[in-house]
């Protein structure tokens, strides 16, 4: 019977994982049963919600800030699809619902923009201006080190 709980439990937290993309891609990331019987969860690289695959001895030193990053990041990479301003014929199919226009909005969206704009790097479209490497790296400095305003 413990061992149908455990499976049953690791079965939730997978199909929970592959709920977190936009168009039900899954980039979380897998979950096995231990010898305790403990449910094991393995990020790959994805972008399941708090699990952040960084080395966070960069956040010791990083000066990174919405003032003085992430907002012009926004404005230059993001903003020409994500802004509230925009109707749905001018976002080049982004989500209506997923805008970057205010700091609250990208802290609330920070794992899958780290994950899209830093790690895929399928974010802005190749048809779009893009980062830097060292700005997606900064992007991703920022979010793992807690998006400081």
């Amino acid at each position: 019977m413990g061992s149908r709980f455990v499976l049953i439990a690791a079965l939730s937290v997978q199909l929970a994982a592959c709920s977190w993309g936009y168009g039900g891609e899954s980039d979380a990331g897998t979950g096995e049963v231990g010898d305790d019987g403990d449910v094991i969860v393995e990020s790959d690289g994805g972008d399941d919600p708090g699990q952040p695959d960084a080395d966070l001895s960069a956040c010791e030193t990083s000066e990174l800030s919405y003032a003085n990053f992430g907002q012009g990041f926004m404005e230059s990479f993001c903003l020409g699809c994500h802004s509230s301003a925009l109707g749905e014929a001018q976002r080049a199919g982004a989500p209506l619902q997923v805008n970057f226009d205010t700091y609250e909005l990208v802290q609330g969206q920070a794992d899958r923009i780290r994950f899209r704009a830093a790690e895929n790097q399928d974010m802005p479209p190749q048809s779009g201006a893009q980062p830097t490497n060292e700005e997606r790296a900064s992007i991703s400095e920022w979010i793992n080190c807690g998006l400081l305003e």
